[in-house]
């Protein structure tokens, strides 16, 4: 079932930055105390996630392997907070199969470009270890989901300082730096040809003939 709460809320809040407070307070706040029945709490995630909302540029990540994390509209007896993390590699399409999965409508808080599914699992075992009061447990169909936390801070905190170097973008680097030495390397032999008095247009004349 929606949580209808959630909808009414995020359709009034602040959307200015001086509205979020990232305080030690926050931060400390006992997980369980994010739920919907604390009014002081629930806007602050949704002023918090509509933050992260303003920033995204879903086009950037058509096609892409990405990890994302979600606001559920998910509704439990204890009226946590909740989000989930997952990877896909076309999440328009990933989009629409959640909100049948977990029949409720969700909120794209972040995503991020990532290598594979590993760098998802790998998120996923440091959160699990450094926060596990933050681990909830839903049961669909019979099958738990693993992916769900109570949306806390600390959760995005986690979600952004992940360690995930693209392997494309490291190759990337690897062919820039090693064209730099090429170029550099046929610097210091032009210096060299010069020194022993030939003109450029020698110099040129010789590269022709290579």
């Amino acid at each position: 079932m929606p949580n209808k709460y959630l909808t009414d809320i995020s359709n009034n809040v602040d959307l200015s930055l001086n509205a979020i407070i990232m305080d030690g307070a926050i931060y400390k706040t006992y997980c369980q105390d994010y739920c919907y029945l604390n009014t002081k709490l629930t806007l602050f995630v949704m002023k918090l996630v509509n933050h992260y909302r303003s920033q995204l540029v879903i086009s950037k990540f058509i096609n892409k392997h990405v990890i994302y994390l979600i606001l559920l509209d998910y509704k439990t007896s204890t009226k946590q907070i909740l989000c989930k993390i997952g990877y896909t590699k076309n999440f328009n399409e990933r989009d629409s199969s959640l909100c049948t999965e977990y029949k409720c409508n969700n909120k794209l808080v972040c995503i991020r470009e990532v290598n594979d599914v590993t760098d998802e699992q790998n998120l996923h075992d440091t959160i699990q270890k450094n926060y596990p009061n933050l681990v909830f447990n839903i049961q669909l169909k019979k099958i738990s989901k693993q992916e769900i936390y109570i949306m806390h801070p600390k959760i995005i905190d986690e979600f952004y300082g992940a360690n995930i170097q693209l392997r494309n973008q490291l190759y990337i680097e690897k062919e820039k730096t090693k064209q730099m030495k090429e170029r550099t390397k046929q610097l210091l032999i032009i210096e060299k040809i010069i020194a022993n008095g030939y003109s450029i247009k020698d110099i040129n004349s010789m590269f022709k003939l290579l």
